[in-house]
C-alpha cells in the first residue's frame, strides 16, 4: 500500500477515488502502514509527483489517464 499526500485535499481525494476504481492499493491516512509515499504538488502550470526516488512533472491540461500512468511508472524498478 502506498500513501498519497498533498496540500490540496480536494485534488488528492479525487485522485484517490480514481485509483480505487483502478484497483490501486493506497491510503490517505498517514497512520496506516505503507511502504511508499507519493507527494502531489499543484502549481498553476503543472502537477509535480514526487517520491523518495523519482520526481515527475505533468503539464496541465492533462487527462486522468496520464496522471494514472505517471503514478504507475513511479513504481517501476522500485524495491522494498
Amino acid at each position: 500500500m502506498f500513501l498519497l499526500k498533498s496540500d490540496d485535499q480536494y485534488f488528492i481525494e479525487s485522485i484517490s477515488y480514481v485509483l480505487e476504481q483502478k484497483k490501486f492499493f493506497h491510503t490517505l491516512d498517514i497512520n496506516k502502514k505503507h511502504f511508499f509515499s507519493l507527494n502531489f504538488n499543484n502549481n498553476k502550470k503543472d502537477i509535480e509527483i514526487s517520491s523518495p526516488h523519482k520526481k515527475k512533472k505533468i503539464i496541465l491540461q492533462t487527462s486522468i489517464d496520464t496522471i494514472i500512468s505517471t503514478i504507475n511508472n513511479m513504481f517501476i524498478n522500485y524495491e522494498i
